[in-house]
């Protein structure tokens, strides 16, 4: 650039002394030490080039230099949210105070989880706008997350393919649940009844009476853009799939158990449990090997088992009942919807179920996938991190799901739980509302 010819005015110099020329010059008298930065840091320093006012924004990395950028227009009076940014009036100049700005996320992840089959309005256009959003406000990370009969991913058992259309319903296009939402029109919106088809308030990639194998077409084609637009943002997507160890109707004869909104249980003594659920999780990731990880979410339900085929499968986890806090000392944490009628028993009974099926899926899925990003999910159950923590390697995340408003009505979250695993990534999942419907 002719930097002479500029008189007056200050230049933007994005990037650091490795991509960007101009600030390479600058690095004798204005040294950026962006190298010091954390992951996703960034530099914003007021300074000139050949007597001309100049700002340098600098990352990191391509994130941190993007995150740079936004903040930048923030410290201009832009205002941004999920929903859209907040413009100020259009001003015919603009004064830029000096700056020094050295910023460094205070957490590796963030972002937020996403359960679609209660927001089936959204679609791959709009996701891929609330992306743009979320990596505005600095944002790295979204989980996409369904339950097993959802079209998302195909996948059989001893030669039986599992079947979509009982746990989400096909008036949705099998992206709902089969409670309130599923049946919902958009003649029952209130507001922005406008943007809705007569059809009902689902994503436009999915029409009611498509068939199964038109769903899960539309499926990958939908998360695959969503994907790789995250990943143009710099933003990771980790998909997650549960109820571990509910499995569709379809598959059902494979289990005693009677079903429920999320399918039917499988007791750990039955090993088509954790061969069904392994199958999921490896045609997750046959289906999106682009996704940067992929949770395997653990029931929500309490399931104490005392069959004697389950009590010889859950023999070996006994070692773990040492890290399993007691009824008592559950309840001192404040949970107490869910526990509050249960015995210490059936406490340990569910906890070891839930450790048996983390470490037996998560073994048998790294050994086909050995380069796969893993980590397991837990429903108001974070009291269970330290078994996990010992039951499982480093390198598998561990991840909660928390809510005064559900599991400790009385209480609060007990944070101090996601401290008992240290070394490894831990990840929260606050409920915000009710997750039935929107």
């Amino acid at each position: 650039a002719d930097i002479g010819s500029i008189r007056t005015g200050t230049l933007i110099l994005l990037g650091g002394p490795d991509t960007n020329t101009l600030v390479a010059r600058l690095q004798a008298t204005t040294p950026l030490h962006k190298d010091t930065l954390r992951e996703d840091g960034f530099i914003i320093k007021s300074t000139s080039v050949d007597g001309t006012p100049a700002i340098v924004i600098a990352g990191k990395n391509e994130a941190g230099t993007m995150y740079g950028v936004y903040d930048f227009i923030e410290r201009l009076g832009v205002t941004f949210q999920t929903t859209g940014d907040i413009v100020p009036r259009k001003r015919p100049t603009i004064v830029v105070p000096p700056l020094d700005v050295r910023s460094e996320p205070a957490l590796r992840w963030r972002g937020h989880h996403l359960r679609h089959f209660v927001t089936p309005w959204m679609g791959a256009d709009y996701l891929c706008g609330y992306l743009d959003q979320l990596a505005k406000l600095k944002c790295n990370y979204l989980e996409f997350m369904w339950y097993e009969g959802a079209p998302w991913v195909e996948y059989s058992y001893r030669g039986e393919k599992r079947l979509i259309g009982d746990i989400y319903a096909p008036e949705s296009g099998y992206t709902s649940w089969r409670i309130e939402t599923y049946g919902f029109g958009a003649d029952d919106v209130l507001i922005g009844k406008e943007h809705f088809r007569k059809s009902g308030p689902f994503a436009p990639e999915f029409k009611p009476g498509m068939s199964p194998r038109e769903a899960h077409v539309a499926a990958r084609a939908f998360l695959g853009k969503v994907i790789e637009h995250a990943h143009r943002r710099k933003i990771r997507i980790w998909l997650g799939a549960g109820d571990c160890p509910f499995v569709p109707p379809s598959l059902a004869r494979f289990s005693r158990r009677p079903p429920n909104l999320f399918g039917t249980s499988i007791p750990p003594g039955n090993p088509a449990g954790a061969g069904i659920w392994t199958e999921i999780m490896n045609q997750m990731i046959r289906t999106y090997p682009e996704a940067d990880g992929y949770w395997l979410w653990l029931a929500e339900m309490y399931l104490a088992e005392s069959d004697s085929a389950s009590r010889a499968a859950l023999k070996p986890f006994q070692k773990y009942r040492r890290q399993i806090p007691n009824g008592r000392a559950i309840a001192r944490m404040g949970y107490d919807l869910y526990v509050a009628h249960q015995s210490d028993e059936q406490l340990a009974s569910d906890a070891l179920l839930q450790v048996f099926y983390a470490k037996t899926i998560t073994e048998r899925v790294r050994r086909r996938f050995p380069d796969a990003r893993l980590g397991v999910s837990l429903l108001g159950r974070s009291y269970l991190f330290p078994a996990l923590h010992a039951a499982l390697p480093q390198d598998i995340a561990l991840q909660s799901m928390e809510a005064a408003i559900c599991w400790n009505r009385g209480s609060r979250v007990p944070m101090e739980n996601f401290a008992t695993a240290p070394g490894r990534d831990m990840f929260l999942v606050p409920r915000l509302d009710d997750d039935e419907n929107e």
